[in-house]
C-alpha cells in the first residue's frame, strides 16, 4: 500500500470515529425531556432491578444490588426515598422543574449513602422512554442495565 493514501485516509477515519462517538452511540438513544407523569409509574429492567416512582415524589425499589451500575453503598440505600427532576445540567438544585432529562433520587434515612448523588439520566430510543442510573452523569448504562416503565 501507498505510504501517503494511508495518511490520507487516517484523518478522515478519525473524523468518522469521532462524529459516530459525538452522535450519541449509547445505550437508550436520545436525551428525553420527561415531564412528572412520564416518570410515575413502575420500571424495570432484565437484570431484576425495579422502582415504583409515585406523583407525590417518592420512590420504592427492588433488587438493585444486581441489577444497575452503582457503588454497593449506593444501591443498597436505594430500597424508598424522594425523587424530582433536576435541571438540565445534571446539577441538583433541590427545588425540582417541570421538565428534564436528568433527576435526582435521594434514599429516605440514608444521609451518609445521599452523598453518592445518584441521579438518572432519562432518554428515549425505538422502544420508548428509559433511565439510566448512575453516580457520575458521564456513566453510561447497558441494555439490559436500563429501567423501562412496565406500568403506569
Amino acid at each position: 500500500m501507498n505510504p501517503r493514501r494511508l495518511v490520507a485516509y487516517t484523518p478522515a477515519a478519525a473524523i468518522i470515529a469521532a462524529a459516530a462517538l459525538l452522535s450519541g452511540c449509547t445505550s437508550g438513544g436520545a436525551d428525553f425531556a420527561a415531564g412528572r407523569s412520564d416518570i410515575t409509574g413502575t420500571w424495570k429492567n432484565p437484570k431484576g432491578a425495579a422502582f415504583s416512582f409515585s406523583t407525590d415524589g417518592t420512590f420504592t425499589a427492588g433488587h438493585v444490588t444486581e441489577g444497575l451500575p452503582l457503588p454497593g453503598g449506593c444501591a443498597d440505600a436505594l430500597s424508598t426515598g424522594r425523587w424530582h427532576l433536576v435541571d438540565l445540567s445534571g446539577v441538583d438544585t433541590g427545588t425540582g422543574v417541570d421538565r428534564s432529562n436528568w433527576m435526582a433520587l435521594n434514599p429516605a434515612g440514608k444521609e451518609a449513602i445521599a452523598a453518592c448523588g445518584i441521579q438518572a439520566g432519562i432518554r428515549k430510543d425505538s422502544d420508548g422512554v428509559n433511565l439510566c442510573l448512575v453516580v457520575d452523569p458521564d456513566q453510561t448504562c447497558s441494555d439490559d442495565e436500563l429501567l423501562r416503565r412496565t406500568q403506569n
